[in-house]
C-alpha cells in the first residue's frame, strides 16, 4: 500500500504508524500539520541538544555505553 502513496502521503502513513509506539526511548510524535509551504511534525521535545550535537562532544565512555544502551532499548522494543 505505501508504494502506490505520494512522499507526503507516505510519510504520513508511517509517521502515524509510529504514534502508536510509547516507550521512554522513543521520541513521542503528536501530529502534523500540512501546508504551501511544507509538511511539518510535532514531535516531543528532548533537551540536550541533537544526537549529532552530542555526539561531537568529548564524553567519557560510561555516558556513550548509557547512550547506546537507550538507543538498543528504542530499537528492540520497536522491531519486538
Amino acid at each position: 500500500m505505501l508504494a502506490k502513496c505520494s512522499g507526503y502521503e507516505r510519510e504520513i502513513m508511517v509517521m502515524h504508524d509510529l504514534a502508536k509506539i510509547k516507550h521512554p526511548n522513543i521520541m513521542e510524535y503528536y501530529g502534523y500539520e500540512s501546508n504551501q509551504e511544507g509538511l511539518y511534525y510535532f514531535i516531543e521535545f528532548c533537551n540536550g541538544g541533537t544526537l549529532k550535537n552530542f555526539i561531537k562532544k568529548k564524553i567519557s565512555e560510561l555516558k556513550i555505553l548509557s547512550l547506546l544502551h537507550q538507543i538498543i532499548e528504542g530499537m528492540t522494543y520497536m522491531n519486538s
